[in-house]
């Protein structure tokens, strides 16, 4: 006698898989939320909604994390659903970041002088920085909102005329997220004193 073999109803599977991407650090966050459906995928009419929570703001790399709902009428028992985590990654950023000191001549009188004026170019954005008497270091603040502090050197002063030199207007520097930036050659002013006649 024949024996009819049970109808079955295999699950389909499905992999969801968020989006690889990648920056240059600009002080913002990386985020993409696009999700693909890949393997035998979701039947007509049936799906899911994602919540993409992935973030990257820093240089370096993670996973592009996200879960996931069923839609009404989906039901989780017709499907195999695998996860896979995109990765987020943020690179150095190319653009240089650089720092140069003003020049400063003065007629010998007897007193100290010092000259702490800075120009920070950051490609297009340029900033002066002054730092007033008593201050120990300026600030200029880039578009993205990081802060470069400059401090100037010890001993950036001239009083004499044997004083006198190039590239004396030392400084040093500091950028916020100091990994996220290319730092150019930093160019230090002239500073010096001229003979009374």
């Amino acid at each position: 006698e024949d024996v009819e073999g049970d109808p079955k109803i295999t699950k389909r599977s499905v992999t969801l898989t968020s989006a690889e991407d990648e920056k240059q650090y600009d002080g913002t966050a990386l985020t993409n939320d696009e999700v693909t459906v890949s393997g035998d995928g979701f039947v007509d009419g049936e799906g899911a909604t994602y919540d993409v929570t992935g973030s990257q703001t820093e240089v370096g790399s993670s996973e592009n994390e996200f879960t996931y709902e069923l839609n009404d009428g989906t039901l989780a028992e017709n499907y195999e659903i695998k996860t896979v985590f995109g990765t987020l990654e943020v690179t150095k950023n190319e653009t240089e970041l650089k720092v140069e000191s003003a020049d400063g001549e003065w007629k010998y009188d007897g007193a100290e002088h010092t000259k702490y004026e800075y120009t920070v170019t950051y490609g297009e954005e340029s900033y002066t920085v002054t730092i007033a008497e008593g201050e120990a270091t300026g600030v200029a603040t880039l578009a993205n909102g990081d802060k470069v502090t400059i401090t100037p050197a010890t001993d950036a002063k001239v009083k004499n005329f044997s004083d006198s030199g190039t590239d004396n207007n030392k400084f040093t520097w500091t950028v916020d997220h100091e990994a996220g930036y290319t730092k150019g050659e930093d160019v230090y002013g002239d500073l010096k004193i001229t003979k009374r006649s």
